[in-house]
């Protein structure tokens, strides 16, 4: 009975299937397998290959189906929109490259081999959580380890505790190497006193400041050639990073009238069989694309409010729909009902556009770059009567680019590979397909003076100097005077240009000293190594201004307080520092370089 109620857990079969996955992953690296292929790798259902491991779409979507399933759980309203799914699919695509990454180290870097032995004894003594949990395996109230040895040792498990046996040889690492981190990571008496001082101490000072931004243009005399001489001295500050622009047009993918009458004939279906004497939980089964599970629908909800008007005089047992909402079309089954809430079950069949639809889109854009290629790229726009949209010029490593969106790796890999004057094949990106034009492609380089803009950059530059150069004149005037004994608020009306004297509240270093100022880590370090009663040398920070700083009073915290806080501190320093090695490290020792992505193609076929 046990091992029966393990077999038909839809959970743990979607389990199963994620970890053997990172079974499967250990067995790729270490096979490096490679042959001739006649068919793109997406069209062979493959959605990337990095270090050498081809990700196959249908175990890569078992994994998203389980996290999607993880994430419906902890919700009232058993509903995802399309945005969340992506969101799931994306955030599961990056915890796959963390995957491989850790069997990449654990392969080649600490040679790590965990025999199958050590596997089982770990198993023997930690059952996953998922048995742990079933009350299957309890006798008395307590967990029943006789129960979870028959069920280990039945050869119907196998496959399952192999997953599980997987995700530990892939744990052990981690935990291990977290560990030899966090030993590295100490802390002196002495350096948590300093850091809980330095964290902790709070400062008041009164500040003398000029600003460049209130000097007048005008002051600064100009002429072309100070500017061109400014530009020949300072040539680093003009470098440009690789730059590129696109031309791109788009053709949406939405669902036809025909594809939205199709999941409402789905549904019509489904009314028929119920009508018949069918039971709504086995249809849920046979044509839900969720759970069934939709909950409570409450009336002062703004998500599920306009469904309770239209199910509140609905009788309970009732069937009602097909109701279009959210992303896709619903039946309703009436289950409880209380005054201001109705809980239901539901069958869900998103509204989305099908294969035949996509590949009539997909043959509309392939029809374009047929054209593009022969005719040009702005003359087949033309002649196809499309909207040629301009990305305009960016950086190569932006983060964002217009029109395509954030993080994109597929175009990122055009723009890195293509020349300039290329036309893309068909992309698949949010549900449209595009095609690009690279009409400028640019590597690192110094702009020549006379190009455009540069002129006009050279001169704010030459300009800013300038006005620094007047700030730092005048602090040094402002010094000598109150070395002289001149109080600091009498110090502006003897300056040539305007000057503030503002006195702070108390401030700790992390924080800014006010408003005026904002955080600035020049001011703040000055302003903490200062005594009360002491007052600073003139400094000046780029492209701000220049302050004259004095300390008026410091409070610092006492060795009672620090001993009180220590264990904390200490935590709290321990995670930052981890946070901060185990990144560096990661980049270091297992960075992923061959990271093919065709995720943005796999719909297509």
């Amino acid at each position: 009975m046990v091992m029966e109620k393990l077999r038909n857990s839809t959970k743990l079969i979607l389990w199963i299937v994620v970890f053997a996955f990172v079974g499967w992953l250990f067995f790729q690296l270490g096979a490096r397998i490679s042959g001739q292929r006649k068919l793109k790798p997406w069209q062979k259902g493959i959605i990337a290959e990095i270090e050498g491991v081809k990700i196959d779409y249908k175990n890569f979507e078992a994994r998203v189906n389980y996290a999607i399933q993880e994430s419906l759980a902890l919700r009232e309203n058993k509903n995802l929109t399309e945005e969340e799914i992506k969101r799931i699919r994306e955030a599961e695509f990056n915890k796959l490259l963390e995957d491989i990454r850790w069997a990449k180290f654990t392969q080649e870097k600490r040679k790590m081999n965990i025999q199958d032995g050590t596997i089982y004894q770990i198993i023997l003594r930690n059952p996953p959580p998922e048995i742990r949990n079933d009350t299957s395996f309890y006798t008395d109230g307590q967990f029943d380890y006789e129960k979870y040895k028959q069920v280990l040792q039945d050869p119907r498990a196998q496959q399952y505790f192999a997953a599980y046996g997987y995700k530990i040889k892939l744990q052990i690492p981690k935990e291990w190497t977290i560990e030899d981190i966090l030993a590295a990571v100490d802390f002196s008496d002495t350096e948590l006193w300093d850091i809980y001082k330095r964290e902790n101490t709070s400062v008041k000072v009164k500040y003398l400041a000029i600003f460049t931004r209130e000097i007048p243009d005008s002051l600064i005399p100009l002429n072309d050639e100070d500017i061109k001489k400014y530009y020949n001295e300072h040539k680093e500050k003009f470098r440009e990073q690789p730059k590129a622009a696109l031309k791109l047009v788009q053709f949406e993918i939405k669902p036809t009238i025909d594809d939205t009458l199709t999941i409402r004939d789905r549904l019509e279906t489904a009314l028929e069989i119920l009508k018949e004497g069918g039971k709504f939980e086995e249809l849920i089964k046979d044509y839900s694309e969720d759970d069934g599970d939709f909950g409570w629908i409450k009336k002062d909800d703004r998500r599920t409010g306009e469904l309770f008007e239209k199910l509140k005089d609905k009788n309970t047992g009732e069937v009602v729909g097909p109701i279009t909402y959210g992303r896709g079309m619903y039946l309703f089954k009436i289950e409880k009902k209380a005054r201001d809430s109705i809980k239901v079950k539901d069958i869900f069949v998103a509204i989305a556009s099908s294969e035949a639809t996509k590949q009539d889109v997909y043959e509309k854009a392939k029809e374009f770059v047929n054209i593009a290629k022969k005719k040009g790229f702005e003359e087949a726009a033309k002649e196809l009567n499309l909207k040629v949209l301009d990305t305009g010029e960016f950086s190569q490593e932006a983060i964002f680019i217009p029109y395509i969106g954030f993080r994109n790796q597929i175009v990122k890999h055009f723009i890195k590979t293509g020349k300039e004057g290329e036309i893309s094949d068909v992309f698949n990106l949010n549900n449209r397909y595009l095609v690009l034009y690279l009409y400028k492609k640019q590597g690192k380089r110094i702009p020549a003076f006379n190009e455009d803009n540069i002129k006009e950059k050279a001169k704010k530059l030459y300009i800013l100097s300038q006005k620094l150069h007047i700030v730092k004149e005048n602090l040094n005037r402002a010094d000598s005077l109150i070395k002289l004994g001149l109080s600091m608020d009498s110090i502006p009306e003897k300056l040539m240009v305007k000057a503030h004297v503002a006195e702070t509240g108390y401030f700790k270093w992390k924080n800014p000293p006010d408003q005026i100022i904002g955080y600035n880590p020049e001011f703040n370090g000055v302003a903490f190594s200062l005594r009360p009663g002491l007052v600073s040398k003139p400094f000046v920070t780029e492209p701000h201004g220049g302050y004259i700083i004095k300390c008026l009073d410091k409070k610092e915290p006492t060795r009672e307080d620090f001993e009180k806080n220590k264990i904390q501190l200490v935590q709290s320093l321990r995670s930052e520092m981890l946070n901060y090695i185990f990144r560096e490290w990661q980049e270091d020792f297992s960075s992923l370089e061959d990271i093919k992505d065709y995720r943005n193609y796999i719909y297509i076929y």
